[in-house]
């Protein structure tokens, strides 16, 4: 399978295709109309041998026009290109000068009143005392319990055994092989320690009779 992203304008994924089981296979090729920025192509193999060269002399190519600006074919399970560069954003206006307001002309001043006395100002009210307020406790968060794993022997596929991390090992060639437990402690590695349905099906075994088995 293979992605086509922009990486400027949160587009998000523009072109996708796969899966292609086809070995000696020309497929069909697919164009969109974009704009300049920058774009990230991903190809991936589920054997993790990419499209060469060890079972045919595959290869892939992207074109921007009639320039190439990303080929290859020899890679193991994924390959990423980025290519392109996102162009500068347009700054916003400067805002236009404002012209100051004229100045008022000076005025004479009023003639002086006769001087009067103030009235007496009233006594007012001290304001009530608010009560306090008290933050409430803030409630204990539990973290979720993890779930378990699939078991090793419930996994197809050399590369999904392999990855893992340590708990499974695959034996066997690549197609015709199996996954086993690795010995890491893995606790999907017997069904039968499994007492609830959801554990059981989250672990790829079997829940039959009120029993968790192979």
């Amino acid at each position: 399978t293979w992605t086509l992203t922009d990486k400027c304008e949160s587009n998000g994924v523009i072109l996708s295709d796969g899966s292609y089981d086809s070995t000696n296979t020309l497929f069909s090729t697919m164009s969109a109309c974009v704009n300049d920025g920058q774009y990230e192509f991903k190809i991936n193999d589920s054997y993790g041998d990419g499209v060469c060269c060890a079972y045919g002399q595959g290869s892939y190519e992207v074109k921007f026009g009639t320039e190439v600006k990303a080929s290859g074919g020899e890679f193991g399970s994924s390959e990423t290109k980025i290519f392109g560069t996102c162009g500068p954003t347009t700054p916003p206006p400067s805002p236009s000068p404002t012209t100051p307001p004229p100045s008022p002309s000076p005025t004479t001043p009023p003639p002086s009143s006769a001087p009067t006395s103030p009235p007496s100002p009233s006594p007012t009210t001290a304001p009530p005392t608010r009560s306090p307020t008290l933050n409430p406790t803030p409630v204990p968060t539990v973290p979720p319990t993890p779930l378990p794993t699939q078991v090793c022997s419930a996994i197809s596929g050399r590369n999904a055994c392999n990855n893992t991390s340590g708990r499974c090992t695959w034996s066997g060639s690549r197609r015709n092989g199996t996954c086993g437990d690795s010995g890491g402690g893995d606790p999907c590695s017997t069904c039968s320690n499994f007492t609830s349905r959801k554990s059981c099906r989250q672990c790829g075994c079997t829940w039959r009779r009120k029993q968790c088995v192979n």
